[in-house]
């Protein structure tokens, strides 16, 4: 897992330089980009309006400083719907990666009926402040710079993905179809941080390294 985290390393670097000259979106696919209040009417309602429904079984009760979400293409055997939020436990006083995903069969692809009905599957991770904070700035940036050039690409297929953070009272949201440039970046390396999750293997020094490699 090590070695597969690190030759993701190289790639992405590699990407950091093909795109250092132009960091703006170019010939990607549609994109929604929002600003809102995080709270509605009471400080007890959060605002989900940018949630669709698979989303808000994963990523429910509140927005988090640092959200993911992953849908993959339907023709795509080997992925899960999946997400990852980072928090603040005021409670344990501590950071946390929770990470969820919808259960299927190997070797399957998601139908409606699955993706309705299907449980949902979680672990969570205590992480340090070092890592938590890196990664919500980074957000922040990749969020607030996001700047579309040129006309939309005609795709068809290709993954759905969404980059959400709170920032004082607002919550940003950033949904992309086959992101490129500095979204593709970010993307590729969330989704790593599922695949460690998943084989719950993470290792947050190397993740802040990459973090830090990101000129937003």
């Amino acid at each position: 897992m090590r070695k597969s985290f690190f030759t993701v390393i190289v790639c992405m670097l590699c990407l950091l330089f093909s795109f250092s000259q132009n960091g703006g979106y170019l010939r990607g696919g549609l994109f929604i980009k929002t600003i809102e209040y995080n709270k509605l009417y009471s400080n007890s309602n959060y605002n989900f309006n940018s949630k669709g429904y698979v989303e808000k079984r994963l990523l429910d009760k509140f927005n988090a400083p640092i959200e993911f979400y992953y849908y993959p293409d339907n023709e795509a055997i080997d992925e899960l719907i999946s997400s990852f939020r980072i928090f603040n436990d005021s409670q344990k006083k501590s950071w946390v990666l929770e990470f969820k995903y919808l259960k299927k069969d190997k070797n399957s692809v998601y139908s409606q009926s699955v993706i309705e009905e299907t449980e949902v599957i979680g672990y969570s991770f205590q992480v340090n402040a070092r890592f938590a904070e890196t990664f919500h700035k980074k957000m922040i940036l990749l969020i607030d710079k996001f700047k579309a050039k040129g006309i939309v690409s005609l795709l068809e297929g290709g993954d759905e993905v969404t980059f959400r953070t709170v920032v004082e009272d607002e919550v940003w949201t950033l949904k992309i179809h086959e992101p490129v440039g500095n979204a593709l970046k970010m993307s590729d390396f969330c989704k790593q941080i599922m695949k460690d999750a998943f084989a719950k293997n993470l290792n947050q020094d190397d993740y802040i390294k990459v973090l830090n490699s990101f000129n937003f």
